[in-house]
């Protein structure tokens, strides 16, 4: 295969992916929205998923895709090595400031890399009502909740909330509790 060939091989994977990480991002901000965005255009916080698969898994992809990318245009530039080095001897005559251009270049890269591995997240306690008890899991902690309260655990709507598990969507529909 002629370098040519490959060029074009690369640069066309390069724009798939390309759009394929910009169309998972739309994906994930506008249709498979967060917990906050979901109460305001649905009335509750219902699970959402596009092919099976929910916001978060949508996310594992887009972050594989964008690794791939950084593959792609690592080998891009690799191959392209030539041209990098004569384009930036014209435009940066002296050496002194190619080499030191080219150090903070590459300082800014893997520090934008790398930056992640350095957070630390902000841990917020939040309490009951406040959005943190979003997830699958929120439901099977609500009911023990009520539980361990003295309420129902058939997966009906408890009478003091109003709110429960079964009792609305999956055809129960009754009024539950004690």
């Amino acid at each position: 295969m002629t370098k040519a060939k490959l060029n074009l091989i690369i640069d066309a994977l390069m724009a798939l992916v390309l759009a394929a990480i910009a169309g998972l991002g739309f994906l994930i901000n506008w249709v498979l929205i967060p917990g906050e965005e979901r109460r305001a255009v649905y009335g509750s916080r219902p699970d959402l998923y596009w092919l099976g698969w929910d916001r978060h898994q949508w996310g594992d992809v887009h972050l594989v895709l964008g690794i791939t990318l950084l593959a792609l245009m690592v080998l891009h530039v690799v191959l392209h090595w030539g041209q990098v080095v004569g384009i930036w001897r014209r435009m940066v005559g002296s050496r002194v400031a190619r080499m030191a251009l080219a150090v903070v270049l590459f300082l800014l890269i893997v520090a934008l890399m790398a930056f992640p591995v350095f957070v630390t997240p902000e841990v917020v306690e939040g309490g009951r009502g406040e959005g943190n008890g979003h997830g699958r899991g929120a439901a099977f902690i609500e009911r023990g909740m009520r539980n361990a309260e003295g309420g129902t655990d058939n997966g009906l709507p408890d009478s003091r909330s109003g709110r429960g598990g079964r009792g609305r969507g999956l055809g129960g529909g009754g009024r539950g509790g004690r």
